[in-house]
């Protein structure tokens, strides 16, 4: 088990309305950096911004690139985890 937390320096509606910084997206960075990490393995060895954007739904890397764009490569990945749904809609 890993347990990870994400501290600002304000609190939560300081840190909205005085730095203008969103919150979810400085922890979702966290998560999906800690995520590449510990699933590397199961990523094929795919390591640095590959094995983030393969842990993405299809959709979302476009809201990532806004907020995190260093956490993404500059080319579009093909493969993308957990997007089983899409292959069989494709296939018909």
């Amino acid at each position: 088990m890993v347990a990870a937390t994400h501290c600002f320096d304000r609190d939560l509606m300081a840190t909205l309305a005085v730095d203008n910084v969103d919150p979810i997206s400085r922890a979702e960075a966290s998560e999906l950096i800690m995520a590449s990490t510990l699933f590397k393995p199961v990523l094929n060895g795919a390591d640095g911004p590959a094995a983030v954007a393969s842990l993405l739904r299809a959709g979302a890397d476009a809201r990532v690139r806004a907020t995190c764009p260093q956490l993404l490569p500059s080319g579009e990945v093909e493969e993308k985890v957990g997007d089983e749904g899409d292959d069989e809609a494709a296939a018909e």
